[in-house]
Parts: C-alpha cells; structure tokens; sequence
C-alpha cells in the first residue's frame, strides 16, 4: 500500500511540475488547497502557504470574471456587427425605390433594433436630387422634411457650421418632425451626419429607439458611422437617378 501511495504521489507531483497550470488554472483544486489546514500548526501561528492560495484565488477568480466580461462584450460585438452587415445587405437587395424604402422600413430597422430610420432634408431643391423619388421618400417614411436651419437647432451645429458629426442621446420623446408617428415612443436616438458634398449642411441620418440605453455617449460609434455612411451612398443613389 505504501508502494502505491508514494507511487501515486510522485506521479501527482510529477504532473503537476509538468504542468502547474492545470492546478493553479483549476478554481475548486485551489479552493480546496487553500482550505487545507496543517494540524501541526497552532493557533497563533500565521499559515503563509494558506495566506498565498487565498490569495491566488481571489486573483484567480478576478480573472476568470474579468475574462467572462471580455468573452460576453466580444460576443455582443460580433452580434451587433453580423446584424449591422444584414442591415446594409438587406438594402443593397432591393431592385426598385419602393422595395427601398420597404427594406429601410422593415428589415434594415429591425436588424438594428431601431423604431425608425429617417434622412433628414432641408433643402429639396438641391441639384441632381430626383423631385418625384423624394416625394414617395416622404410618403413611405424613408424622408422627413424640415425647415431651414432645423438641423443645426435640433442636432447642434460645429464650430464651422457644417451641422453635427454624430450625437448620440437619451430623449423624453422623439420629434414628430424627425420620426413622424413613432415619435412618442422614442427615448434614445443616434443623429448623425451625411457626408455627401452637396448634402452635408442640410441633411443628417436619424435612428430612434425605444430603449433608453440603445444611444448615449459612452458607446462605441464605429457600427453606427458604418451603417451610415452605407446608407447615405446607396440612398443617394436612388435620389440621383
């Protein structure tokens, strides 16, 4: 028996110089060291090798949320980029105005978790923009019309005076003039500049939710610049032809 017992510990031991990660990587095996008590020490007397495994667990278990947190903001991110790219496809898919702005309307805001998205316009005479396509924009709830100088009082305007870049926000409630009938029910919303040459001091892209946490300050904008700078070329395409 003794044989086997010292057999048995030299292998553990051999295992575990071999490889000391699948013990100190292993939670419960340092819960369960940490734990151990040396009969042959007193009260008053400090355990430094109990000390040290607490220690490392309280590190170890850190680490394992800590890496949780990184693994769960990770998968988020990938989710919200394969539904960002879903968005843009489902535009580019459809054939005609109309199926446009269906897609807009439909797939596109919902693949983003939006109540709506809208093209905000000033001026509709500008150069080269299609008088009727913007008329059915309007009418199937892809345009929103406002005044002159609404942008800049809505979104807020840059030293230069070029309108907003991208404000992100928790609102009360939406701008009729923005969001048309869903306005009542949005709490956060993304506004965000078109970059187009022609259109950049009088047109920004609007996103309204419902959720007051979908758009604040602190979240990353990297998605949200994509899907409209994709947006804004493909709409405009539609409006020049």
């Amino acid at each position: 028996m003794a044989d086997n017992s010292e057999k048995t510990s030299g292998t553990l031991r051999d295992l575990i110089i071999a490889d000391p990660g699948s013990v100190l990587n292993d939670i419960e095996v340092v819960k369960a060291l940490a734990a151990a008590e040396n009969i042959n020490l007193g009260e008053n007397v400090i355990d430094a090798r109990s000390v040290a495994l607490k220690t490392l667990l309280t590190r170890l278990e850190r680490f394992r949320e800590a890496k949780e947190q990184v693994v769960e903001v990770s998968r988020r991110n990938h989710s919200s980029a394969m539904q960002t790219h879903d968005a843009v496809l489902a535009l580019l898919d459809a054939d005609n105005f109309g199926a446009y702005c269906r897609a807009v309307a439909g797939q596109a805001t919902e693949l983003l978790g939006v109540m709506r998205i809208k093209l905000i316009l000033e001026d509709w005479s500008m150069t080269g923009l299609n008088s009727e396509r913007l008329r059915v924009g309007k009418a199937r709830g892809l345009i929103s019309r406002v005044p002159r100088g609404y942008i800049a009082e809505y979104a807020g305007a840059q030293d230069d005076g070029t309108g907003c870049g991208i404000v992100l926000r928790e609102v009360r409630s939406g701008e009729r003039a923005v969001y048309g009938d869903v306005a009542a029910v949005v709490r956060s919303e993304a506004l965000i500049r078109i970059f187009d040459g022609r259109l950049r001091q009088q047109s920004i892209l609007a996103f309204g939710s419902r959720k007051p946490d979908q758009f604040h300050v602190e979240m990353g904008t990297d998605l949200v610049k994509f899907f409209s700078e994709a947006f804004s070329r493909i709409t405009l395409r539609w409006l020049k032809n």
